[in-house]
């Protein structure tokens, strides 16, 4: 039995691993990740809890939801099921059986190839999440045309569509359109260094958060 208590920062990246995936396996360590139903991204939290055994949890939110129930409240980690506790009040979850659960067999993925490498702020998440929320745009790209680097979000399968840039930075090098389905770009909003395969998938980290993303097979590299 182990009992903890959750940081405020681990609540909140849980509550974005819900929108990846509604179920999460937590592991053995110091790290939680979480893959979407669809394989298109993974995610890892490096993060100040230990875990000192494996379990599941079928539904996320319904956990997040009894941990907003409590103020301070610990977490009581058994054989078969954890116990929220504060005061005198507990709500006791059942874990799940992995073989129910869609979840990452490895916690990251070594990049095969890298065609870009750059780094991304808060304020340019921010920007293009609300423009391609308020566009009704699907999809956002990172392109280069040899002298500048930019953000974009856009519809490329309509040519006369709606778009937003950003220009990000001034760079020299070759020419690329990496292209993400917005339905992918799950980021808690923080700066991020970017890393672009050809070869399908790109990295976003920082010291704590770890993402892979899948890549549009439309994308452009070389």
């Amino acid at each position: 039995m182990q009992k903890l208590k959750l940081s405020k920062e681990t609540i909140q990246v849980l509550k974005n691993f819900n929108t990846i995936n509604p179920m999460i396996y937590f592991k053995k360590g110091s790290s939680i990740s979480t893959m979407s139903p669809g394989k298109t991204i993974l995610a890892k939290y490096d993060c100040a809890e230990t875990f000192e055994s494996d379990f599941g949890i079928y539904k996320l939110d319904k956990l997040l939801s009894i941990l907003s129930f409590f103020d301070d409240p610990e977490i009581i980690i058994g054989d078969k099921n954890l116990t929220v506790k504060s005061d005198q009040q507990s709500a006791k979850i059942a874990f799940a059986d992995p073989s129910v659960l869609v979840y990452p067999q490895k916690d990251k993925i070594d990049l095969p190839t890298i065609e870009a490498e750059f780094n991304l702020k808060e304020e340019h998440i921010n920007a293009i999440t609300k423009a391609f929320s308020v566009m009704e745009l699907p999809f956002v790209a990172f392109e280069c045309d040899g002298a500048w680097l930019r953000l974009k979000a856009l519809n490329p399968k309509d040519p006369n569509s709606d778009d937003y840039t950003i220009d990000l930075q001034e760079v020299t090098g070759p020419s690329f359109i990496a292209l993400f389905n917005v339905n992918n770009l799950k980021l808690i909003p923080a700066d991020y260094h970017v890393r672009v395969s050809g070869k399908g998938i790109a990295e976003f980290s920082n010291d704590k958060m770890h993402y892979w993303l899948a890549v549009e097979k439309d994308s452009e590299f070389g």
